[in-house]
């Protein structure tokens, strides 16, 4: 993969709500994120953003990281056709950013199940973690 050098380090920052963690009945508390990577997409034939036939070209995408200083160009998964209607499509972007899915817009999923499916096994391992310090089990499994 050829890097080009990129000089940017920070871009910026966005506040974020989040839920408390260790206390769950903890009010929600407010905290900044630092903005990592930034992904470039092109117009699909260099259509401007006026024009009825507008779209996204989501076969192109780069990707500019601050943390490695890079600007790479993504592997992009495509499960549709070639020939098909680009207003359809939609970009499904995992892993933090390190893998790109374009999918038909009737297989979208709802955030929901895609929170579930994608931070289920995190959150259980994070809780077996914090319940392993509670336990006691050279005592415990003796009742």
């Amino acid at each position: 993969m050829e890097y080009i050098r990129c000089a940017k380090s920070d871009y910026g920052c966005y506040n974020v709500t989040e839920p408390p963690i260790d206390a769950p009945r903890d009010p929600m508390y407010k905290s900044e994120r630092e903005i990592h990577k930034v992904f470039l997409t092109k117009h699909f034939r260099n259509r401007r953003l006026g024009d009825p036939e507008f779209v996204l070209d989501f076969e192109e995408i780069y990707v500019i990281d601050s943390k490695t200083k890079s600007i790479t160009r993504a592997k992009v998964l495509v499960t549709v056709p070639r020939s098909r209607d680009r207003k359809s499509d939609l970009l499904v972007i995992r892993d933090n950013g390190n893998s790109f899915k374009i999918i038909h817009a009737s297989e979208k999923d709802d955030p929901t199940t895609v929170i579930e499916r994608e931070e289920w096994v995190k959150t259980r391992q994070d809780m077996e973690r914090h319940l392993r310090k509670l336990r006691d089990f050279s005592t415990s499994n003796w009742f």
